[in-house]
C-alpha cells in the first residue's frame, strides 16, 4: 500500500469496507456491531478476519496477514459504529438522569410534606385544602388532599 492509497483510506474510511465487497445489508449489520479478530496460525503469525451478525447467523471475512489492512478495517468499523455509540450513549445518560431524578424525589419527599407540600410531577405545589361540609349551615370538617 502506497502512502497516497494510506491518505485515502484514512479520509474515507468506508471505502475500506466497500473493498471487501460487502453487501448493502451486511454494511447494516456492521453498523450496528462487528469487530476485526485476531487469530494465530503458528508460524505464519497471526490471521485476521472480519466478524459480525445479520440477523441471527454469523459472518465471518478473511482480511488476511496484514496487520495494517486490518487496523484500517477496523478504524473504519469504529467510524460506521460511532452514531450507533453516540445513541447508546446518549440512552444511557437519560437513564442515569432519571434515576438520580427519581432518587431525589424520593429523598426530598417527607421534608416537603413536613412543608405542607409535595411533587405533582416534576413541580413541587402546596398541599391543598379542600372544604367539605356534612351541613351546608356548618364549615367546620376540613380534609387535606394531595
Amino acid at each position: 500500500m502506497t502512502a497516497n492509497d494510506h491518505d485515502r483510506a484514512a479520509t474515507e474510511p468506508v471505502s475500506v469496507l466497500q473493498g471487501l465487497r460487502l453487501t448493502s445489508v451486511e454494511l447494516q449489520a456492521l453498523a450496528r456491531q462487528g469487530f476485526v479478530a485476531c487469530e494465530s496460525r503458528g508460524a505464519r503469525g497471526p490471521y485476521f478476519k472480519l466478524r459480525f451478525r445479520v440477523g441471527s447467523n454469523q459472518v465471518v471475512r478473511g482480511l488476511g496477514w496484514d496487520a495494517d489492512f486490518a487496523a484500517e478495517v477496523q478504524a473504519a468499523i469504529c467510524e460506521l459504529q460511532q452514531p450507533r455509540r453516540r445513541q447508546l450513549d446518549m440512552a444511557r445518560l437519560i437513564a442515569e438522569a432519571a434515576q438520580a431524578l427519581r432518587a431525589t424525589k424520593h429523598t426530598l419527599r417527607e421534608p416537603l410534606a413536613e412543608l405542607g407540600l409535595h411533587f405533582h410531577g416534576q413541580a413541587i405545589r402546596r398541599t391543598r385544602v379542600v372544604r367539605r361540609t356534612a351541613n351546608p349551615a356548618t364549615n367546620t370538617d376540613l380534609i387535606a388532599t394531595t
